[in-house]
């Protein structure tokens, strides 16, 4: 009886039978778990599909916004983050964030964007959390002891040679 009813009212047969509508700005996977739970709640309260439609419309409006406002936050971070960092190594920001680049690129690998773009529990990427670059730049500078600078890594030698002279000087 309940099949018949569906069929009779435009109801799908199954969950699976809900389609995904469009929503612009963002791209709403049919496998998404939360929409996966939510076609069976939609079913069994027999939402009609304009109804299902609405209703996931709004998700991805929320899913979209939600993504804008940590875009926004991310780069606002990024910024403060730069900013502090440039105070604390004043002159030796470039070569101390290349040092460190490279420091991460030998320790992590392919993983080292996967690292500096994991959360912490407030939402914050740790490549945007001040005390996290510095320790990391701490690490490099221990692991490195010095040598960056001998080498060239950390900056040109054509700045070592500048540096040079003005210390002569």
């Amino acid at each position: 009886d309940v099949a018949k009813w569906r069929k009779e009212n435009g109801l799908p047969e199954k969950p699976e039978g809900y389609e995904i509508p469009k929503v612009s700005g963002i791209d709403i996977a049919a496998d998404d778990p939360a929409l996966a739970s939510f076609r069976q709640i939609a079913h069994g309260a027999n939402l009609s599909p304009e109804q299902f439609s609405k209703a996931v419309e709004w998700y991805g409006e929320s899913l979209r916004a939600a993504q804008e406002q940590r875009y926004e936050a991310d780069k606002t971070a990024k910024a403060a983050t730069e900013d502090e960092l440039r105070a604390e190594f004043g002159g030796e920001y470039r070569s101390t964030m290349t040092l460190t680049g490279r420091f991460l690129d030998a320790e992590f690998g392919e993983l080292k964007g996967e690292v500096l773009n994991a959360r912490l529990s407030d939402g914050r990427r740790l490549g945007n959390v001040p005390e996290i670059i510095k320790h990391f730049a701490k690490m490099a500078a221990e692991a490195d002891g010095g040598i960056g600078l001998i080498r060239g890594d950390a900056t040109s030698a054509k700045d070592i040679e500048s540096r040079l002279a003005e210390l002569q000087s």
